[in-house]
Formats: structure tokens, sequence, C-alpha cells
């Protein structure tokens, strides 16, 4: 996959809304570092991207 453009301000919409908690937005982006991170890395199992996608999810799930 070719690199992400490094301009492109990941959540940025949310950031600017009040209602999301700056800390809590933090969480969401570090969970979709790591999916954009492996795709990034040329990563093809798609068994080991959607166990990441999954991790992903369940992460940002779990912020309550």
């Amino acid at each position: 996959m070719k690199a992400f453009d490094p301009n492109y301000k990941l959540l940025d919409e949310m950031y600017q809304d009040d209602y999301y908690p700056t800390f809590l937005v933090d969480k969401v982006k570090d969970e979709l570092q790591k999916v954009i991170d492996l795709l990034e890395s040329g990563e093809t199992d798609t068994e080991v991207i959607q166990e990441t996608l999954d991790e992903a999810v369940c992460g940002i799930n779990d912020l309550q």
C-alpha cells in the first residue's frame, strides 16, 4: 500500500468538535494508526489485517 498522506489530519473534525474530548479522540487515533502502520508495512495476509482491524474496533468500542 502506498504511504498514508502525512499532511492529512486524521480525525480533524472530531478534534474541532467540542462534543468529543480530545483525550478520547487521541485514543481513537492511536487505534486507527495501528491499522495504518500495518497496511503501510505492506502486510497482505488478510487474517493479520482482519485481526488488527478487529483489535482496533474493540479498542475503540471499549472507550467509554
